[in-house]
């Protein structure tokens, strides 16, 4: 290639200042190409053939600088809209799960929540602080650098479960592998064993008028109000609880949810039993045999309260002449799927599909009992007065340490309890659900039922940064007259009770975790 001024331009006004001409070498000598020819034949672009050209021109080897370093992208994001970024996702409450929070810093969003919808909240703020917007992959970019996570449905995993599947991993030789084999298979064993029970208690309620099989289990907090609008996302808000029975007899199949919001009572062993209590007043006088399903919840279902509440109601039933036999038993952990989870699923897909607003609690149990299903809702809402404080018992009630033959009880291990008016005060007990019953006494049977006082009857505090988030959403809910009412009943909780880095409302932080099993 050969580079050379320009002698004539033929083009007015033209900015060319140089001729380049192409050849490629033949027999007799070089010959004059075009310019596709050339590049077609050495497998180059245009750019190439520049930059030779400006190398040739100035004579050097080298190509003049184009001045690109002194240009900067208009992509690149600042440092200061980067923090702006980062306090918009930042502005969302974010809290910590219950389970892994010695273990990890990670913190979880609304499980209402998404990049997509975060992303259409900080366009509109930009919009409101006359900003530009970045691009949706950059926010992700940056969101995805946080600790930060969304909220899932809950799933029980099962640990033991877990553990086999890595022992097995891990193990060298045939024989630890069919160890490992041997006890996961006698885990599966249990679990189905559970799942099977409860399947014959069903099918035997279905044509027993006598028999009545119920399982239960709490739904994920229900946010109130529950809007539409971006400013929800950001604040804390009110906690709705919805305690749920799936109940089966020879008349058909019932659900019956227990709302009540965090202002009246929590959602520990107390709150609990307050709704089995209800439950067990309502049962049909022609019900002599009553069995419960649930999870192993320690802080809820698995306790010395429960056994005491479901003692003190036989204890009722003989004052009464009625002859009621109450078993409770409990799924393995991680293998603990009941028709009640249906239930919960119903409830959240309706919530997806309302383009309504929910206000306050009282919305929440209409809109449950609106839903359609083929086993209709039938909500109750709980009164503060009818949470009892079962925990009285418990200075009346002696803890077991070892059974009627001398064994020592371990509540954890339990997976059925049996109480019957033909023994009050005894507790009829199983590890295993082959196994023969084996029984402890808390109380002795000259005891008379206790009737409860309510466990407080004033409305219960809640965090000074919920109150004020609170307030700040009055602006978004019609029904003002009942916020501000509570607002006014609410006496913010006094600081330096909480100890250091304990989050208020952390999902699992209001059970009872002061019960001792052992």
């Amino acid at each position: 290639m050969a580079v050379k001024t320009t002698a004539k331009p033929t083009v007015l006004n033209s900015r060319r200042s140089f001729t380049r001409t192409y050849y490629l070498p033949g027999r007799d000598g070089r010959i004059r190409v075009c310019k596709e020819m050339f590049m077609a034949t050495l497998d180059i672009t245009d750019k190439k053939t520049r930059t030779i050209a400006t190398k040739l021109i100035t004579g050097l080897g080298l190509a003049v600088d184009d001045l690109r370093s002194e240009f900067t992208s208009r992509l690149i994001i600042s440092e200061d809209h980067l923090n702006y970024i980062k306090a918009h996702i930042n502005s969302f409450p974010a809290y910590s799960s219950h389970y892994c929070r010695e273990k990890s810093q990670k913190k979880y969003l609304s499980s209402d929540l998404n990049i997509a919808k975060m992303f259409r909240l900080y366009k509109s703020k930009c919009v409101t602080d006359g900003l530009r917007p970045t691009h949706y992959n950059t926010y992700r970019k940056i969101f995805r650098t946080m600790r930060l996570s969304f909220r899932k449905t809950k799933l029980d995993t099962c640990n033991e479960c877990d553990k086999y599947a890595m022992r097995l991993k891990l193990s060298e030789t045939e024989e630890e592998k069919e160890k490992v084999i041997e006890a996961r298979d006698r885990h599966h064993t249990r679990a189905a064993a559970a799942y099977s029970a409860k399947k014959i208690d069903m099918r035997k309620s279905k044509i027993d008028p006598e028999t009545r099989t119920a399982c239960f289990d709490l739904q994920k907090c229900l946010p109130t109000p529950h809007l539409t609008c971006g400013m929800a996302y950001y604040a804390r808000q009110l906690y709705t609880l919805n305690f749920t029975i799936f109940a089966t007899t020879s008349k058909g199949n019932t659900v019956d949810c227990y709302l009540w919001d965090e202002t009246k009572a929590r959602r520990g062993c107390q709150e609990i039993g307050s709704c089995l209590w209800k439950d067990l007043l309502g049962l049909d006088v022609n019900i002599k045999y009553a069995v419960y399903y649930s999870d192993r919840c320690f802080g809820q279902n698995l306790n010395f309260i429960i056994c005491c509440m479901f003692t003190n109601f036989i204890f009722k039933c003989c004052s009464e002449k009625r002859n009621l036999e109450v078993s409770h038993k409990f799924l393995t952990s991680g293998h603990s799927h009941m028709e009640v989870d249906s239930a919960h699923a119903a409830i959240e897909r309706a919530k997806k599909n309302h383009k309504g607003s929910i206000e306050t609690p009282r919305d929440w149990a209409v809109f449950i009992a609106s839903i359609h299903k083929n086993v209709p809702f039938h909500v109750y809402e709980m009164s503060q007065e009818e949470f009892l404080n079962f925990k009285k018992l418990l200075n009346i009630f002696t803890r077991p340490k070892t059974d009627h033959n001398g064994n020592l009880v371990r509540l954890r291990d339990i997976c059925h309890f049996r109480y019957t008016t033909s023994a009050p005060g005894i507790v009829f007990y199983k590890y295993n659900l082959e196994d023969e019953f084996q029984s402890f006494s808390v109380v002795d049977s000259s005891f008379k039922f206790l009737k409860l006082d309510p466990i407080t009857t004033e409305p219960l505090s809640l965090a000074p940064e919920k109150l004020e988030d609170l307030k700040k959403l009055l602006l978004y809910v019609s029904n003002k007259a009942y916020y501000q009412t509570m607002l006014r009943q609410m006496v913010p909780k006094k600081r330096g009770r909480k100890p250091k880095g304990c989050t208020a409302d952390d999902f699992e932080a209001d059970l009872d975790r002061d019960i001792d099993l052992e």
